[in-house]
């Protein structure tokens, strides 16, 4: 039997709506304590992470994304953000190693809170989707639905800090590019 849209939303609903509270509030509250703001991620998880990216950056934070032309040295009083949905990924690692060599925070994302790179990390935030990188989540291609929620959680995430601040969209949109 096919799989319809509403068996994929109900999956998506039920992901994001797992992720901890808690644990966003800590990234969030991280972001802004950080001198500067880094993300990096690999294949379509990066895809995710940059659109939160954008959104840090709108809000006038620092940020840099791992593998564009212009980022500086991370270093002490620096946070780096990375989303490794299986959390074992060793090019990860590498960064990794990097960053907390130099006295950078380190904030996980991943399907897997108790894996070897969550675990070196000072905060972790689980997106419960581990279905859907061991095949028993059949709804959609591998590491389909962690993509989904990531991305949506990291948006609601923007919502949350834009509420803590009072800030409007026109706070952040001064921001926007204009180079079109």
């Amino acid at each position: 039997m096919p799989v319809t849209r509403e068996e994929i939303a109900r999956a998506l609903r039920a992901c994001v709506l797992a992720v901890s509270q808690q644990q966003l509030d800590a990234m969030a509250a991280a972001i802004p304590e950080a001198s500067r703001v880094y993300f990096y991620a690999r294949g379509r998880q990066m895809d995710m992470l940059g659109t939160f990216a954008m959104r840090v950056h709108h809000m006038g934070y620092r940020v840099y994304v791992v593998g564009e032309a212009a980022v500086p040295p991370i270093d002490a009083g620096d946070l780096l953000i990375f989303s490794d949905g299986r959390g074992d990924d060793a090019i990860v690692s590498v960064q990794l190693d990097i960053a907390r060599r130099a006295g950078a925070k380190l904030c996980c994302l991943s399907a897997y809170p108790a894996s070897p790179n969550a675990a070196r990390s000072d905060l972790v935030v689980e997106i419960p989707a581990a279905a859907s990188f061991d095949g028993t989540d059949a709804l959609q291609p591998s590491g389909t639905l962690y993509d989904q929620a990531l991305l949506l959680t990291l948006d609601y995430t923007v919502r949350c800090i834009m509420d803590a601040h009072s800030w409007q969209e026109c706070d952040l949109s001064v921001r926007h590019t204009n180079m079109l």
